[in-house]
């Protein structure tokens, strides 16, 4: 089990995220489980699904417990890429828990079931606000939890906002709908406020965006009289999952960052815009991070250090999955430490607009 102050952060289980999760350091892990979603292109070229226990090993390691979800992948892979994925992290040694909802195949929820028997991993449940619109929430978890042959103190309970728009969710009354509600082995809320892409900001310029997601946790932690559920985010990237990697757009070289109330948004143009600044925009966006308020400095995270490297020099402008593994890396560590340690960041600055 973990408490309410613990991070549980939705990561698409790519190179930027892989590399950002082997650089966070080991004071920090332990405030976080993170929530890990196989995409398609783990599957791409005949690759098996056992690459992504590996790669679970190697990034995240054996000893903090990991949630993996599957739901990305096409229907016709999914039960049989459970089954083959649990057996190989189950001889990594990872503690992990299968993640799975309401709403899935009656094949595929056999095959976490099977999963469970046979390598005795955990068991997350995760909650979409679609599922909180039917009639019959109650029954339909409880009959959920029997059908696995599990009880309510064996499951990972995660609520799943995903994009809040322009109406946050009242958490507190949202865990009110649940069924058992202090029985859960785990009670997680994840929101996301960060948009779906910049496109709506003039390029050339600094912007800051609200965390609203992280205000609507700590409003419910407040007011919270019953069950306090941790926090979790989808850190920098939006809630609804679009693969874009591969497609050559004209992508802006924009850098994202996560200060205590809101992020830092260094907008700036297509990388291929002809007589363009190309991915040189990326070092002179570094040198204007590094000197406003919010920057931490560069002994805070690997993400940190590599700004300010970057900040110091104009030779290697670094490529899009450097610098997401590198501000995913800060937002991490950031936002753990937000999470668990509060009163530490006292003597950081919340804004400088």
């Amino acid at each position: 089990m973990f408490p309410h102050r613990h991070y549980v952060p939705v990561l698409r289980w790519k190179g930027s995220e892989q590399k950002a999760l082997l650089k966070m350091a080991s004071e920090i892990r332990r405030d976080i489980t993170p929530l890990l979603e196989i995409v398609p292109k783990q599957l791409e070229g005949g690759k098996r699904i056992e690459r992504a226990a590996k790669q679970i090993a190697d990034h995240w390691g054996w000893t903090e417990l990991v949630f993996v979800d599957f739901h990305l992948l096409p229907n016709e892979v999914t039960a049989n890429s459970t089954i083959r994925f649990s057996k190989a992290a189950a001889g990594y040694s990872i503690p992990f828990a299968l993640s799975t909802g309401l709403r899935r195949s009656p094949t595929y929820q056999k095959s976490v079931r099977e999963s469970i028997r046979a390598t005795r991993c955990q068991l997350c449940l995760r909650l979409f606000k679609h599922d909180f619109r039917q009639a019959g929430l109650e029954s339909s978890i409880e009959a959920f939890v029997s059908g696995m042959g599990v009880r309510a103190l064996d499951v990972h309970l995660v609520l799943d906002f995903q994009a809040m728009g322009e109406d946050p969710p009242n958490i507190s009354l949202w865990i009110d709908r649940l069924p058992k509600r202090t029985e859960w082995r785990t009670l997680t809320a994840v929101c996301c406020a960060f948009p779906k892409n910049l496109a709506h900001l003039e390029k050339n310029s600094q912007y800051v965006i609200p965390r609203s997601d992280l205000s609507c946790w700590n409003e419910h932690v407040q007011e919270a009289t019953g069950r306090i559920a941790a926090f979790g985010d989808y850190t920098i990237q939006h809630g609804v999952f679009e693969e874009t990697e591969g497609k050559h757009f004209n992508f802006s070289a924009s850098l994202r960052y996560a200060g205590l109330t809101h992020w830092i948004i260094m907008r700036g143009e297509g990388v291929l815009n002809e007589d363009g600044p190309g991915y040189d925009q990326w070092p002179a966006h570094a040198q204007l991070l590094c000197e406003r308020d919010e920057f931490c400095g560069e002994n805070y995270s690997y993400g940190d250090r590599y700004i300010k490297e970057m900040s110091l020099q104009v030779d290697k402008p670094g490529s899009v999955k450097d610098w997401l593994a590198a501000t995913i890396n800060h937002h991490l560590t950031l936002t753990a430490r937000q999470i668990s340690q509060p009163s530490e960041l006292s003597g950081l600055h919340a804004s400088s607009l």
